[in-house]
């Protein structure tokens, strides 16, 4: 008696592996998306934040990335944020819109207000 595995046990092994991998890497690659999503609006989320300090610090207009020393931070996919500042007459009146600089974009905060895209 022969020990060892035949030829289709083993084609039997490898089909089973490639299923399994079907499987799952979709899966992660669902989970790094999410996690790259997340990091993006908890930077927004930041410079936001900043931005209120950097008011409250200054009792002045908002600042720049560079004012609020946010310049470094950036999106998980790459590029730096964008912060538009629209005055309407008054500092605590202006309008603030921090943008995901992704080529599919993660969402923006518009005056403290999140509007997220493909929300989890």
């Amino acid at each position: 008696m022969k020990k060892g595995f035949t030829l289709i046990e083993l084609m039997i092994v490898v089909v089973i592996i490639g299923i399994l991998a079907a499987i799952a890497i979709p899966k992660f690659s669902d989970v790094s998306e999410s996690a790259k999503r997340s990091a993006c609006r908890a930077n927004m989320r930041t410079i936001a934040s900043q931005e209120v300090i950097y008011f409250a610090e200054n009792n002045s207009m908002y600042g720049n990335a560079v004012d609020i020393e946010m310049d470094q931070v950036q999106c998980a996919t790459g590029g730096a944020y964008t912060i538009t500042i629209e005055d309407r007459g008054s500092a605590p009146s202006a309008s603030i819109t921090i943008t995901c600089p992704a080529a599919v974009s993660h969402g923006n905060i518009d005056n403290g207000v999140a509007s997220w895209v493909d929300s989890d």
